[in-house]
Order: structure tokens, then C-alpha cells, then sequence
């Protein structure tokens, strides 16, 4: 499934327009720049091989734990979701404890109202 995934928005992200070095330079500097030193550049970056060649060598580089660059900042990605990931634990964590509770709760009082109004109402509600 996260194969399938990753090539969704990897897919996604191919079909957006410009490439990776139209969101890395300026647009003033992108205007100014010859079309040969346009073509180094995507060439060293690699962005002028096929999409799934591309998606291969990135996807080889995520299972040896290479993560890559961002374009935008130059900073490795893995810096980047380091950084990120205590929010997103705390987040995650909070949110299962209250839906946790809350469907306790609610799963209580179904039962307790077993056939009632209220049973129907929060077996639908907790479904959703």
C-alpha cells in the first residue's frame, strides 16, 4: 500500500507544471538564465531521465534511508521530518486518547440504551 502510495503522489507531483529547478531558482533568475545552463542543470540534478527511472532512484534511495534534499531549502529531508515528528506524535497520540475515550463513552451509553433513539443515533454516529 505505500508503494502504491508513493507512486500516487510521486505521479502526482510529475504532472504538476514546471520541474524542480523552476521551484528552486527565482522567477527573475529563471527568466535571465540561458536554456543550456537550464539543461546542466537538470541534468545534474537528474530530471532529465523518464519518470520511472527517477522514481526508481528515489525509491532505492528511501529504502537505504536517503531521503534526499529539499529544493527549497537545500536541507536533507531527513532533518526536516526529524523535526517535525515530536508535533506529530503528540498530535496523533492526543487524538487516539480522546477518540478513545469518546467511544468508550458513547459505546457505553449504547449499550446502557440498548434499541433507543439515543442507541441508534450514536451507533450511526460512532460508524461514521
Amino acid at each position: 500500500m505505500l508503494l502504491v502510495i508513493s507512486f500516487l503522489i510521486y505521479l502526482g507531483l510529475e504532472m504538476t507544471p514546471g520541474d524542480a529547478v523552476s521551484y528552486m531558482l527565482p522567477p527573475d533568475a529563471l527568466m535571465n538564465i540561458k536554456p543550456a545552463e537550464l539543461e546542466q542543470i537538470r541534468e545534474a540534478l537528474g530530471l532529465n531521465q523518464p519518470f520511472i527511472v527517477r522514481y526508481f532512484i528515489w525509491l532505492g534511495g528511501v529504502l537505504q534511508g536517503d531521503f534526499g534534499y529539499s529544493l527549497a531549502s537545500g536541507v536533507p529531508i531527513k532533518d526536516i521530518v526529524l523535526d517535525r515528528l515530536p508535533a506529530t506524535l503528540e498530535l496523533s497520540i492526543s487524538a487516539l486518547i480522546l477518540s478513545s475515550i469518546l467511544g468508550v463513552i458513547l459505546g457505553t451509553i449504547s449499550a446502557i440504551k440498548r434499541g433507543t433513539l439515543t442507541d441508534n443515533f450514536f451507533t450511526g454516529f460512532l460508524e461514521c
